[in-house]
Parts: C-alpha cells; sequence; structure tokens
C-alpha cells in the first residue's frame, strides 16, 4: 500500500528559522508505519505537492496556523477519491473540525493507533476516529524513519523523552493525553538512532531536558563517543 503523509506549508516568503527547523513528527508516523507499505514524505517548504500522484491513503499533520492549508490539502485529495487522516496538535484539539475535511481522525500519539488504522483501512473498516487513551510506552517507541523524506541537511530531530511533568496550563504538551506523564527512552535505543544519523547538528524534540538530570547527564556521557 503506499502512503504519503503531508506536511503543509503556507506559500509565504521562507526565513532561514523555517528552512533549518527540522520536521520529526511525520518521520515519526513513518517509523511506525509497518513495513510492508511504502511511505513517502512530502514537506511543502520544499516540495511541490504533485496530486496527480497515485497514492491508497495520505495523512496531514499540522499545527494550527497552518490548518487551513491542511484542510485544502485534505479536501482536493478527497475530491479526487483518496482516503485522507488528519492528525496532529490541531487535529488532536479539534477533531470533530479535522472530521469535516478528513476520512479519519487521530487523535494524540499516532504509536497507539497508525498500525492499526492502515490494518482497518486495508480491511475496509475505516473508523472515523482513533483516540490514544494512555502514554505510549517510551520503549515502544520507534526510531524516526528518515529515508521517507524530508531529511534536509540542515538539522536531523531526535526525541529522547516524551511528556513534561510540570504542567503547565498554556502548554500543548500538557493537554495532551498522556502528555503530563514523563518517559524516557532507553539510552541505548536513542544512541543507536544517532548512529543512523549523518547530519552535524541534532535537535532534541524533548519538552524537558532537565526534568531528569540523572537520564540526560546518562545519554550525554554516550554521545561523547
Amino acid at each position: 500500500m503506499k502512503v504519503l503523509l503531508v506536511w503543509p506549508h503556507i506559500r509565504k516568503k521562507l526565513n532561514l528559522a523555517i528552512l533549518t527547523y527540522p520536521l520529526f513528527t511525520l518521520q515519526q508516523v513513518a517509523g511506525a508505519t509497518p513495513k510492508n507499505h511504502s511511505v513517502r514524505i512530502v514537506d511543502e517548504r520544499y516540495e511541490t505537492l504533485r496530486f496527480d500522484d497515485k497514492y491508497d491513503i495520505v495523512g496531514i499533520s499540522c499545527l494550527t496556523y497552518l490548518t487551513r492549508r491542511a484542510y485544502e490539502i485534505a479536501d482536493e485529495y478527497r475530491r479526487r477519491g483518496i482516503t485522507v487522516v488528519i492528525g496532529g496538535d490541531h487535529a488532536s484539539a479539534m477533531p470533530q473540525e479535522a472530521k469535516q475535511h478528513a476520512d479519519s481522525v487521530v487523535v494524540g500519539e499516532a504509536e497507539a493507533s497508525w498500525s492499526q488504522l492502515l490494518e482497518d483501512f486495508e480491511k475496509g473498516n475505516l473508523k472515523p476516529y482513533y483516540i490514544q487513551t494512555k502514554a505510549v510506552d517510551a520503549d515502544l517507541i520507534p526510531p524516526a524513519n528518515r529515508q521517507a523524506g524530508s531529511n534536509r541537511p540542515f538539522v536531523a530531530a531526535l526525541e529522547a523523552s516524551r511528556g513534561c511533568p510540570v504542567g503547565c496550563e498554556f502548554c500543548a504538551v500538557s493537554h495532551r493525553v498522556g502528555g503530563g506523564v514523563f518517559r524516557m527512552r532507553p539510552v541505548d535505543h536513542v544512541i543507536e538512532e544517532i548512529k543512523t544519523i549523518k547530519n552535524r547538528y541534532i535537535f532534541f524534540f524533548s519538552p524537558s531536558m532537565t526534568a531528569n538530570p540523572a537520564y540526560s547527564k546518562s545519554l550525554f556521557k554516550e554521545m561523547i563517543d
């Protein structure tokens, strides 16, 4: 099955910060995609979507400021008869709104439901919502798939931990399902993933690198080599 994952972007002037900020969410989703499917990522910051390309299912993730473009993309693919799934922070906060533009909506961390969604789709039993009910175990967070696309040479992204125990009321992380549960990936898992990264610089997509100083020190000591 051919899977397309899209990161939308508004076609305005791109500054250096936007260009160098690494895309990670969809690489994580690609990493959670079963190996029997082919998966490709298109990041609109760098590439133009070709709507005539054939895919079985299209997944779109976006933040709130990109929602209008995300819905435009979703509507166009659905007009062409292609099944569309929307996820990400905005869809998790406003799932009923996102459902107006998608065949299915993923709420919460994709590792908990993405493979099941694809299996249901293949069986013709796609559900309207896939809602995460608990935090994903840190041991089960797969390495990102950087071969699927959007692996630009500026900065690579990596996740060592997930969630934050502080619980600030303004924080999107704190209000996700499981977002208040601080989870640390095994250090050896992180180190093995680092070994596959060719980029010189790594951006840690971890809400807090200081919530557990002992863990961070252990990780950094292993990174020295």
